[in-house]
């Protein structure tokens, strides 16, 4: 795991929602935000994670909730309509993603009801992190942590929340043996015009190569190794996980951040985390990385099998 440094850090609980009712429900446990970033300075992803504080961390049923997050890639949003407590959104702009929290920070002791004015200040320390890891902190963004919690009974109309993106170990899981693909997208000139990783090697073919890699196969234990905490090593819960919503979502969310962040430099980023050759920003320089990475293995692969001859 890739140390990091605490940037932020405040009392906030989860909101569960209803869809039928579009009400939320908060949960009783009490946790804690802890914003951090990541102690190699070339990596722009901030850390954002919920974990249960008090009697609540040793509930096995509240489970730590950890996103990776790319620059500009959510906001923090007071959830307007909330008149019984202080609940506010990360709402991501790349898809449909939406996590609620209630503050759990001392309130107003006027109205409970209320932000105050050190969740403003949290919430505009929150934003700027989202923004720019490194964004300096100045005394109008400093919040210092209250003492004191607060209870929340009734809900509050709100957005459907989210499930663990787990992005990073997404994408790395990305990296699957689709040589004929990448390289026909390479090949053709046609790189520069996908959008998607979907669009050169499609979620069904994900998982019908999951599926023909027989138990014991070095790349099927690597890919135990990235599903999510508490997620069983079988293939079937492996199946379960390309097939979800929540995969495909993070694979668009991904593939948006890869086009959109040429200027901080998110393809270089990439590069490092899945051990291919930098080829450049955005799409085009995921597909010509990952054909020139496989283009080496096959080559090596195929040395190693005429040696043996």
């Amino acid at each position: 795991m890739e140390e990091t440094t605490t940037l932020l850090s405040f009392k906030a609980g989860r909101v569960d929602f209803n869809p039928p009712s579009k009400t939320a429900y908060p949960l009783e446990a009490k946790g804690r935000i802890t914003l951090s970033r990541y102690n190699d300075e070339e990596t722009p992803l901030l850390s954002f994670v919920w974990e249960p504080r008090g009697p609540s961390k040793n509930d096995p049923a509240i489970k730590t909730e950890d996103f990776t997050i790319f620059p500009k890639e959510a906001e923090w949003v007071p959830v307007s309509t909330c008149s019984t407590g202080r609940a506010y959104v990360l709402k991501f702009n790349s898809s449909s993603q939406r996590i609620i929290f209630w503050m759990q920070e001392s309130p107003d002791p006027s109205n409970s009801s209320t932000l105050t004015e050190s969740d403003k200040k949290i919430a505009k320390r929150v934003n700027a992190l989202l923004q720019d890891v490194h964004a300096p902190e100045n005394d109008e963004d400093d919040a210092a942590e209250p003492t004191g919690d607060i209870e929340m009974s009734e809900g509050a109309n709100g957005t459907s929340p989210a499930q663990d993106p787990q992005l990073v170990n997404l994408l790395r899981s990305i990296t699957v043996p689709a040589a004929d693909s990448v390289y026909g997208a390479t090949n053709s000139g046609d790189a520069s015009r996908v959008l998607n990783i979907f669009d050169v090697y499609s979620q069904n073919e994900m998982i019908a190569y999951a599926s023909s890699l027989p138990e014991g196969h070095p790349t099927l234990a690597c890919l135990y190794e990235l599903l999510p905490e508490g997620v069983s090593h079988t293939r079937s819960e492996l199946l379960d996980v390309l097939q979800s919503p929540q995969f495909s979502q993070g694979v668009d969310t991904f593939c948006t951040a890869l086009r959109t962040g040429s200027d901080i430099g998110i393809g270089r980023i990439v590069a490092r985390e899945l051990g291919y050759e930098y080829k450049g920003e955005g799409m085009p320089g995921l597909i010509r990385g990952l054909a020139e990475q496989l283009r080496t293995e096959d080559s090596e692969s195929n040395k190693a099998d005429d040696d043996m001859l």
